[in-house]
């Protein structure tokens, strides 16, 4: 298969890198930087120090109604919630 013709898997199947191939073919599409990008989302989520786990993230909030609006999302998604459930979690650590 050419790279055009690439899907994401479901997300129950779907690798990290997979879904980054996603995320950032889903960005250029729209015209926007890949690397301001990566730029933006690697300050926001280094928080713990490690790696940002952005499938992770991704599947929480898509798991609690997903990102409708940011009113929305204020409402319905508890970051500390959703950081308990990813790899850079660990106990007694906060996401702030």
């Amino acid at each position: 298969a050419t790279t055009n013709e690439w899907k994401r898997p479901p997300l129950s199947e779907c690798s990290p890198e997979d879904f980054m191939l996603d995320f950032f073919r889903f960005h250029e599409s729209r015209g926007d930087d890949w690397e301001i990008v990566w730029d933006i989302l690697d300050n926001a989520l280094r928080r713990s120090g490690r790696p940002h786990d952005t499938l992770g993230l991704y599947r929480q909030v898509c798991a609690r109604g997903g990102f409708i609006s940011r009113e929305s999302a204020k409402a319905r998604i508890k970051m500390p919630e959703v950081f308990g459930h990813l790899f850079n979690y660990w106990i007694g650590h906060t996401y702030t």
